[in-house]
């Protein structure tokens, strides 16, 4: 009888853990989120001896919105960070295991070399099929995002070269969180 009783102690012990540690918006403190999503192209015939860049131009923040929706200043945010992030394709039927690494860099819309890496993924795993998961950074994207408008660059080094038109929407999910 005192076994199965500690056994059913432990079990709720670690049930209570668990449950516990499930949520996330707990540990990332207070704040709100933003999302973004980009549709575009990945052209077939990509060399995969060459580094590519898509360029996303002349995106608006919406930062200010988020601010007056939350009832906060621009002080009053202490980082942006990506919270989450993938690449997936637009229909269902992408097979994107073409790609072997990602980069997504946020830049303020016109230098293109003073960016700020938001997510990775290297490398892609070969069973990437149709949704390839990004790692965020730690990287505080917020000199890029308290602007009015940001550019995104996608880089892409592939494995093989792709032989069909793939269009993919990139989602980012950033945590604003308060000082």
């Amino acid at each position: 009888m005192n076994k199965s009783i500690l056994i059913h102690s432990f079990a709720a012990l670690v049930l209570l853990f668990l449950a516990g540690s499930c949520n996330k918006e707990n540990d990332s403190g207070p704040g709100f989120d933003m999302i973004f999503q980009e549709n575009f192209y990945i052209p077939p015939g990509l060399s995969p001896f060459e580094t590519h860049h898509f360029f996303r131009e002349n995106i608006q923040s919406r930062f200010q919105q988020y601010l007056v929706q939350h009832g906060k200043t621009e002080e009053d945010i202490e980082s942006i960070l990506l919270e989450q992030g993938s690449l997936t394709g637009q229909f269902g039927d992408a097979q994107l295991e073409f790609i072997q690494e990602i980069s997504v860099r946020l830049y303020d819309g016109i230098d293109v070399s003073d960016y700020i890496e938001a997510g990775y993924r290297q490398p892609v795993p070969f069973d990437a099929n149709n949704s390839i998961g990004l790692i965020p950074t730690l990287a505080n994207t917020k000199r890029f995002l308290a602007d009015n408008r940001y550019g995104i660059d996608v880089v892409l080094r592939i494995r093989e070269i792709p032989q069909i038109e793939s269009e993919v929407r990139l989602d980012l999910k950033f945590k604003a969180t308060y000082k």
